[in-house]
């Protein structure tokens, strides 16, 4: 019998992009962000990337589960509002 391999749904590619889109908004807009989305981060998580946005994402992503659908239309809440805010004219200077 074959082992059960879990899929990510979201591929680390996507979530990376994502995550340097993230970087160009304040550690408290992300915050918001993810909060607004009912997300916390996972502040155990020393993650393995340079930045303190980067890696305020990267506790954010830690406490997801990218195989299980629930976990992962949560996160797409965030970022809806991370879309959002990059339409806005005023969206952190761009």
């Amino acid at each position: 019998m074959a082992a059960h391999v879990t899929r990510e749904i979201i591929t680390r590619a996507a979530r990376n992009e994502f995550r340097e889109t993230f970087t160009f908004f304040s550690l408290r807009e992300i915050e918001i962000m993810f909060e607004t989305a009912d997300l916390r981060p996972d502040l155990t998580c020393v993650p393995p990337v340079s930045g303190q946005r980067r890696s305020l994402v990267e506790q954010y992503y830690a406490a997801i589960d990218f195989a299980n659908p629930s976990d992962v239309r949560t996160l797409l809440g965030a970022y809806e509002e991370l879309l959002l805010r990059l339409e806005s004219p005023n969206a952190a200077g761009l």
